[in-house]
């Protein structure tokens, strides 16, 4: 597997930033008025296969005191989604509570408005396995372990009897072969990401003490940074085990430019105005329409539209994509799946919000199917006749294809 290392920020001074460039950067909420341009310069600075990791602060706002509220969270996502759009390597962490129960930390999962693929969600050590394989049941790409409660320090004995219990559960043969395993960061601990195989981890080490190799002139941050990298890259093979976020983000939104554009040809005749995809659009989605030639705000939603221009749906993946969305919905269907354990229950407001989930991903699975239909066609190899197709078209053609096979056979 190969193993990222992220480096916190700020550094101080900032023109030491470029003895970073392609590496992985942490930005934090917590520091944004810190951070400046620094943010600007992660960025720019951050390798294409690399991970720019966008932080709730909930540590930071854990050790001051300072309350998480709804607008604390609400300003955070909308910082997030700033920095998320205009950086494809950018991964965003879910709102949390260090302190607070599963309840809690389930409740802001579901609150959450940021896009899915983007994000990642948080296992504390200090709640259940179970959670922990709830998370990678409910498809999440990224997960992060953060240190909390009893296993708070690490590196101690506990910490690691918990850590061993954490990587078996997520190695669960059914449970790898079922759902895959997601990346796995771990917040905090990079001193023991040679021993563990966490796919990333963030540590302000060179930030706070790059300082203390000052005396070996310049480039000396660079070299600090060298061998906390080469001490943890030593201990993989390198060999790349899971999707870039450049990649998760690219693939997300080659499959949804395309499903909302067949969203639009679906609605009805002489309806105006910006058409709703059943799948959460992008946030490159206008970019992409402009690049296209079409006018969203503007266009008729039915008016016929050289698909050939599209973006196609990338047929790599696409059935595991089918197959995600209905492990989702069989999940999310059962809506005493939290109440079952007696470790997170329901409450009303989260039971309402799962319906709705619910009713997002049917719709979702329902334009998956029909795209599946359209590529199972028999001209198949000309992606742009296949898509201008409609529903009705999809049907009468199987059946005539169908009627020939049978002529054929006849024959």
């Amino acid at each position: 597997m190969r193993k990222t290392v992220v480096f916190g920020t700020p550094i101080s001074p900032a023109k030491l930033m470029d003895e970073l460039r392609g590496q992985s950067f942490c930005v934090s909420y917590a520091n944004r008025r810190r951070l400046g341009a620094q943010l600007e310069r992660c960025i720019e600075l951050v390798a294409d296969d690399g991970l720019l990791l966008v932080d709730n602060g909930a540590w930071s706002a854990y050790q001051a005191g300072t309350v998480m509220d709804d607008a604390y969270w609400a300003e955070y996502e909308r910082w997030a989604l700033d920095i998320l759009e205009r950086c494809p390597q950018a991964v965003a962490v879910i709102p949390d509570s260090i302190t607070g129960g599963l309840e809690e930390n389930v409740r802001l999962a579901h609150e959450c408005m940021l896009p899915t693929e983007r994000c990642m969600v948080v296992w504390h050590m200090h709640e259940p396995l179970s959670a922990l394989r709830y998370l990678v049941e409910s498809g999440y790409a990224y997960i992060a372990i953060g240190s909390s409660g009893t296993y708070a320090k690490v590196g101690t004995p506990q910490w690691h009897a918990r850590m061993a219990d954490a990587f078996a559960e997520l190695r669960d043969p059914e449970l790898e072969r079922t759902y895959g395993r997601p990346h796995i960061h771990m917040m905090r601990a990079q001193a023991e990401h040679a021993r563990y195989d966490y796919d990333s981890s963030d540590s302000s080490n060179v930030a706070v003490n790059h300082c203390r190799y000052r005396h070996e002139g310049e480039g000396h941050l660079g070299r600090f940074a060298g061998r906390v990298r080469e001490r943890i890259e030593a201990s993989c093979d390198g060999e790349k085990r899971v999707e870039t976020p450049a990649e998760v983000c690219a693939g997300a939104d080659e499959l949804r430019v395309t499903l909302a554009h067949m969203a639009r040809r679906d609605q009805p005749a002489g309806e105006t105005g910006h058409a709703v995809s059943a799948c959460p659009v992008s946030p490159d989605y206008h970019q992409q329409e402009a690049e296209c030639g079409t006018e969203p705000r503007s266009l008729p939603l039915f008016q016929e539209v050289p698909m050939s221009d599209f973006i196609i749906i990338r047929k790599a993946g696409f059935e595991d994509e089918l197959e995600r969305v209905q492990r989702l919905i069989e999940k999310s269907a059962d809506m005493q799946f939290l109440d079952a354990t007696r470790e997170c229950p329901l409450h009303a407001n989260d039971r309402e919000r799962v319906e709705r989930r619910l009713t997002q991903l049917r719709a979702q699975r329902d334009t998956l199917l029909m795209v599946r239909d359209v590529l199972a066609l028999p001209h198949r190899a000309e992606p742009s006749r296949a898509l201008e197709l409609q529903p009705r078209e999809i049907e009468r053609e199987e059946r005539e294809r169908l009627e020939q096979e049978v002529r054929a056979d006849a024959t």
